[in-house]
């Protein structure tokens, strides 16, 4: 019975989200074509998010915003344009990194502050799912495994410039996207890697070995720290990829809300999935929504998209969720010259007939050609 009533209440969920109105008072506004600005400030309804300011809120909150960047001037995240610096701290996977590694499709972890109606970022973290070495591509070149993990290649994935046929096996890769309740990775970026670069996987952690834990599926080696983390919570870990084992060098958990400090308002795009235990965890990250209620179930269904939630943290680590939308399309708006080389949108196009994917659909990530 427990089952079924988590069953319905998503259902209901991904119901309410699918028909949200685009031009409703601080929510989404029209998805034109427009391109953005460089101003930092909230989108008007040409552009991204309109309406009161509610998602930004008021002047000196702190924000947390995750999910794609869709568009540039400043950086278009979730519909919001968030101003930067050259100086704003910028990361990959835990490691330095600049803002000329910041492109469109990734998904990234932005803390900023609304300054007078402009959006300014005090770092960005850009999230990978998973890096590695690509294994098993299949024969119609949708798919492809890094560190036992399924990725999922859809019409609308921007992959490298360079790949012509398909995934090439053996290469290193880079995967930003969004996990479904299979764990699959629908990926929204998939960029080359470095040679040399560590394998890396969030995943949340299924059980526990002496010396190791299971991790989305992988097992995983651990020399120190291994009490640092229990099962259910999520981790990031960096390491080399071993004979169907990844032997970590780093591992660290996700905190819940996920930013080092607190945030007064939270902009998340994930797919929700079921927790363990019932109640509901946006993707792979450390959010439980608290309050099912209120949802309305009279709206037709779209299955596993990611959603745009909005809402704000409890003292507990709950969220608290107050309104629910369909994702922000890509910006076609030309990224600035003076931006590097991984701005660069590369090719949507995997030369076979097209995944029905999360990220196909309404809001997704739209094919990008030079």
């Amino acid at each position: 019975m427990k089952k079924i009533r988590t069953g319905c209440a998503l259902f209901f969920l991904l119901l309410f989200a699918s028909c949200v109105p685009a031009d409703y008072s601080g929510s989404l506004a029209d998805r034109g074509e427009s391109g953005i600005g460089g101003t930092g400030q909230l989108a008007d309804k040409k552009t991204g998010i309109g309406g009161t300011g509610f998602i930004a809120g008021n002047d000196g909150e702190v924000l947390g915003i995750v999910g794609r960047i869709t568009g540039f001037g400043s950086i278009l995240v979730n519909g919001v344009k968030v101003e930067f610096e050259p100086a704003t701290p910028v990361s990959l996977a835990g490691r330095q990194a600049t803002s000329a590694d910041l492109s469109v499709g990734q998904v990234v972890e932005v803390l900023a502050v609304n300054s007078n109606g402009t959006v300014r970022a005090e770092s960005i973290g850009i999230r990978p799912e998973v890096i590695g070495r690509i294994s098993s591509p299949a024969p119609d070149k949708t798919a492809f495994q890094i560190l036992g993990q399924q990725v999922v290649i859809g019409a609308d994935t921007i992959l490298p410039a360079t790949w012509t046929n398909g995934p090439p096996s053996g290469a290193t890769v880079r995967v930003g996207g969004f996990r479904d309740a299979q764990g699959r990775i629908f990926a929204s970026r998939i960029e080359e890697g470095l040679l040399d670069e560590a394998d890396f996987l969030i995943g949340v952690v299924q059980s526990r070995f002496a010396g190791g834990a299971v991790v989305a599926g992988l097992p995983v080696t651990i020399a120190e720290a291994a009490d640092d983390f229990q099962v259910g919570d999520i981790v990031r870990i960096s390491g080399g990829y071993r004979q169907g084992t990844l032997v970590a060098k780093t591992v660290e958990r996700d905190r819940p809300g996920l930013f080092q400090v607190r945030v007064d308002r939270l902009l998340v795009e994930a797919v929700p999935v079921v927790g363990p235990g019932g109640g509901f965890r946006l993707g792979v990250l450390p959010f439980r929504v608290k309050d099912m209620s209120g949802l309305d179930p009279d709206r037709p269904q779209v299955e596993g998209m990611p959603l745009l939630f909005m809402g704000v943290m409890d003292a507990d680590g709950g969220f608290n969720l107050q309104r629910i939308s369909m994702g922000p399309a890509v910006s076609r708006g030309a990224a600035p010259a003076t931006m590097g080389q991984g701005r660069s949108p590369g090719s949507s196009s995997t030369g076979k007939a097209p995944v029905r994917s999360p990220l196909s659909g309404p809001g997704s990530i739209r094919r990008m050609g030079r």
